[in-house]
């Protein structure tokens, strides 16, 4: 719809649609800043990162005349899993001795692999700055 939508049409519904296809193709994309990869023994208790909070820890880049707003940066929480969480999805998987076998039995972990990890859930936490002249 946006694709084909009427320039001179100004409604109001496609207005900020138009405006992030405009600057994608125009390639004003906002800056990636940094990215933090939550410790495992941290994620049961992890909150969600706000742009207030990080905003917040910015003093030191008020003294190079940069003043962070929360309207400035982007976040983006990022939780990576097997679709089970912090649980093994293997362990849910029966398997057969063969394709006529009516037996199921689950494989033990260190029958599978040596190489299997040992936790099934990631956290990230990425910024981008909407700004360019903000990034420094």
């Amino acid at each position: 719809r946006i694709e084909f939508a009427d320039p001179a049409d100004d409604n109001a519904g496609l207005r900020k649609a138009k405006s992030i296809v405009d600057r994608i193709r125009r390639r004003k994309l906002y800056k990636y800043v940094n990215e933090y990869c939550v410790p495992t023994e941290r994620l049961p208790n992890w909150q969600k990162v706000k742009a207030e909070d990080v905003v917040g820890c910015q003093l030191k880049n008020q003294a190079h005349g940069v003043e962070l707003k929360p309207d400035d940066i982007v976040i983006q929480n990022l939780k990576i899993d097997w679709a089970m969480k912090d649980k093994n999805p293997v362990d849910h998987v029966y398997f057969f001795q063969n394709a006529r076998s009516s037996e199921k039995f689950h494989i033990p972990k260190e029958k599978v692999s040596t190489l299997l990890p040992e936790v099934f859930q990631e956290r990230k936490v990425r910024l981008f700055v909407k700004d360019q002249e903000k990034f420094d």
